[in-house]
């Protein structure tokens, strides 16, 4: 899109993904990313993609030879947990609220940089969903597993626009083409 559209700038903000719908509906963001749950009347999901959050491990880790992971299992290895509260959505299963807050973390970072690194250097495994490691598994350096979770394997995240407000040119293009990229990982 860059390559495309070399005039456009940008800012680009890490938020709660409790905040996005707000910000997107207040026009503080052109559009934004986020959990699927019920929003706002004046933002609308443009595209979803399945998001269930799983196990991340490092490649190694004797989690990864499982197809899905119980909640026990994990228990036993060192947690790494990103700062603040879990989506709303999360705690779609009462089981997976619970035993998340029954661990007790080895290291907690607002930096998504310094888990991808806690991971890979195997100073434990955290609980994301796989489309923010899909780099890192490609390469090999990190390993994703489902939970045995029907509710949370449910999970997507959407993009969220805007419902009145029209966006500019460069934002209808960009989530235009995002939406077209949400497609491709459907259909992976």
């Amino acid at each position: 899109f860059r390559a495309d559209f070399p005039a456009v700038t940008y800012d680009v903000d890490a938020v709660a993904p409790a905040d996005a719908p707000r910000m997107v509906a207040a026009g503080e963001a052109d559009f934004g990313f986020t959990f699927v749950a019920k929003t706002d009347a004046a933002v609308r999901f443009a595209a979803e993609v399945p998001a269930p959050i799983g196990v991340v491990m490092p490649a190694d880790h004797p989690l990864r030879t499982q197809r899905a992971i119980r909640f026990e299992d994990a228990a036993g290895y060192p947690f790494l947990a990103q700062a603040g509260p879990l989506p709303r959505s999360a705690d779609i299963d009462p089981d997976f609220a619970r035993f998340r807050a029954s661990i007790r973390p080895r290291l907690v970072s607002n930096s998504i940089q310094a888990l991808k690194l806690a991971i890979r250097l195997g100073m434990g495994i955290a609980f994301f969903t796989r489309l923010g490691f899909l780099d890192e598994i490609e390469r090999g350096e990190v390993a994703w597993r489902p939970f045995e979770s029907a509710a949370i394997n449910a999970l997507r995240i959407g993009l969220l626009v805007p419902v009145s407000r029209p966006p500019s040119a460069p934002a209808r293009q960009l989530a235009a083409r995002l939406v077209t990229e949400m497609a491709r990982l459907n259909a992976a």
